[in-house]
């Protein structure tokens, strides 16, 4: 890592031991890390706001961030002042070359076609059942694909959305509209190893009953013992919802149906 990657890298360590970030550790300051960065600030007064310029602002808050963590590992003696200079610096290399003797190139980003089915969900945030005698069409479409004869809103959803966006992707599906049927497809993945667009799925009233529910994984967090998860029939819509690790039955990683076909997996 460039001493950039390794300021960045500190900074997130030190946001996430926090709460603040939930992302990877991999030395990119994004738009997930600036924003861990700015709530952090506006949460815990550690970081006065100093400047006018957001960009100058984002980069004190990296530099006091990466500081903080090499002071807890106590490689860091300098004044905790977000400007990363040379005495930083050097204790950023020190903490790399303990942790990372035989420094590794950051890996390469994922291919852009892991995550095509939680794209063609997150299309669809927001849509939800219309309270009352009548219905989305919408969602109504999402279920008629596995049983003509429904008619409305109220069937449960969750299995029909995520059947709707797995097919749309060129994924492989179940065709049912049981949330446990999802565990019989894809690869089985452990938590600790799940990324964004794999699929989750929970028991309801018990471990041992046949009720479920599943969604696409938008991000873990451990510390707090809560899966984020894009899905439907999430309180009668499309969002973003929280559930804790113990109800967890499962994660899957769907594959694309040309590599399941023997083909070149173009998606």
């Amino acid at each position: 890592m460039n001493t950039l990657q390794l300021e960045s890298a500190l900074a997130q360590t030190y946001l996430s031991g926090l709460g603040f970030y939930r992302g990877k550790i991999d030395g990119i300051w994004g738009r997930i890390s600036q924003a861990a960065a700015i709530t952090w600030q506006k949460q815990t007064n550690e970081a006065p706001l100093l400047f006018q310029s957001r960009p100058a602002h984002e980069e004190y808050l990296r530099a006091l961030a990466a500081q903080r963590q090499l002071v807890k590992l106590n490689l860091y003696h300098g004044e905790l002042d977000g400007e990363f200079g040379p005495l930083s610096k050097a204790a950023a290399i020190a903490w790399q070359d303990q942790n990372q003797p035989t420094a590794k190139p950051l890996p390469a980003p994922e291919p852009a076609h892991w995550n095509l089915p939680y794209d063609v969900a997150k299309q669809y945030l927001g849509t939800k059942e219309i309270p009352g005698v009548k219905n989305n069409p919408l969602i109504v479409r999402w279920l008629r694909q596995f049983a003509s004869w429904i008619n409305d809103d109220e069937t449960a959803w969750c299995s029909a959305f995520v059947n709707f966006c797995a097919a749309e992707a060129g994924y492989e599906s179940t065709g049912k509209l049981n949330a446990r049927s999802w565990l019989d497809v894809g690869e089985v993945i452990p938590l600790q190893f799940a990324r964004k667009g794999d699929v989750v799925i929970f028991w309801r009233v018990s471990r041992n009953s046949w009720q479920g529910h599943v969604a696409f994984l938008d991000h873990y967090h451990p510390q707090r013992g809560l899966i984020y998860h894009l899905g439907g029939n999430q309180n009668n819509e499309v969002n973003i919802a929280t559930t804790g690790t113990d109800r967890l039955l499962g994660v899957r990683r769907l594959r694309s149906l040309d590599r399941l076909q023997g083909g070149s997996n173009k998606i």
